[in-house]
């Protein structure tokens, strides 16, 4: 038997519990980084994994209030659990995750593209090329990660230093092709 046969929706409950985990998972990464004073919050596992949850969480949500599924009334709510989720993927100090939020734009954009005015499509387009620089210039743990990336790339394609956190994936990423 499947859930089909059965006509179980889980699409509202994984909705309702994305629309809950944004704020759970703050609180989580506050307590491990402010009261605990860990350097990065691990959450359950490891601050990669947490990071990584709270984009997906962010992209659940963003999505939603693209297709309008959640309806007009709970974007208030839906925007403050993804500033929320944002905040714990900050918190966790991963950066994988954050490669993905310039594709969420685009796609929310592409699926809402007709309802907009072209002032508003030229504002978007702005933004999207100006938050990229901001994050270069803005003093932030993300901004640091991104240059600890940059410089563990070129020691890997130098081949002076494998043994980095980049390099282990490059390699994992080898062995797998």
């Amino acid at each position: 038997m499947t859930v089909r046969h059965w006509k179980i929706d889980l699409i509202r409950p994984f909705f309702w519990g994305c629309v809950l985990a944004g704020p759970l998972m703050l609180g989580v990464s506050i307590y491990q980084t402010v009261l605990c004073g860990a350097p990065r919050s691990y959450g359950a596992y490891h601050p990669i994994i947490l990071g990584n949850q709270a984009i997906l969480v962010v992209s659940v949500l963003t999505i939603s209030l693209c297709t309008d599924f959640s309806g007009r009334k709970m974007w208030p709510v839906i925007i403050f659990s993804s500033c929320c989720a944002l905040i714990t993927s900050g918190l966790s100090g991963s950066r994988g995750g954050w490669l993905f939020l310039p594709f969420l734009a685009f796609l929310c954009i592409w699926v809402i593209r007709h309802s907009l005015t072209r002032y508003f499509k030229v504002l978007v387009l702005v933004v999207l090329f100006l938050l990229p620089v901001g994050i270069f210039f803005i003093e932030n743990p993300i901004k640091n990660r991104i240059e600890a990336a940059y410089v563990d790339i070129v020691k890997f394609q130098n081949g002076t230093e494998l043994n980095t956190s980049i390099g282990d994936r490059f390699l994992m990423w080898r062995l797998a092709v």
